[in-house]
């Protein structure tokens, strides 16, 4: 007699059957979930109008975006420190983006200031602070040229 995995006839829920090649989010995806995360942070409980949203803007189903918040939140409270880097992260590029988007057009504090962001997304988590205090330099720069 052949057992039950030898033909290709695995009973449901079996360990050969229920196994899912996994795959990670789109990086626009996940960008937009942890920049979502990050600015809600005191309350990372988004409402299901939000989650109908978010599953709309990354192209996933409103039960992947609520699992991705719960181990979210859980993987947040285990790693407090680096999370908190993370999170120092989006908001600087929150604010160099604005920066960014202040400043007149064809100036040349602009286009440092949005080099710097680039330099920002480039660097990641590292050196965060060096960056946008640059964006946010060259956005001070730009004042005289917002005067004359």
């Amino acid at each position: 007699m052949a057992g039950l995995c030898e033909g290709g006839n695995e009973p449901p829920g079996s360990l050969k059957a229920s196994k899912r090649k996994r795959r990670n989010f789109s990086k626009q995806a996940s960008e937009i979930l942890n920049e979502y995360f990050y600015s809600h942070l005191s309350n990372p409980y988004p409402s299901e109008e939000a989650k109908e949203e978010l599953a709309r803007k990354c192209g996933i189903t409103v039960s992947q975006v609520s699992n991705w918040f719960g181990n979210k939140r859980i993987r947040y409270k285990k790693n407090i420190g680096k999370a908190q880097e993370e999170a120092n992260l989006y908001a600087a590029k929150k604010a160099a983006d604005q920066a960014c988007q202040l400043m007149p057009t064809g100036a040349s504090a602009r286009f440092r200031a949005q080099e710097s962001l680039s330099a920002l997304q480039r660097k990641g988590k590292r050196q965060t602070k060096e960056v946008v205090c640059t964006a946010w330099s060259s956005y001070i720069q730009g004042w005289p040229a917002l005067i004359q």
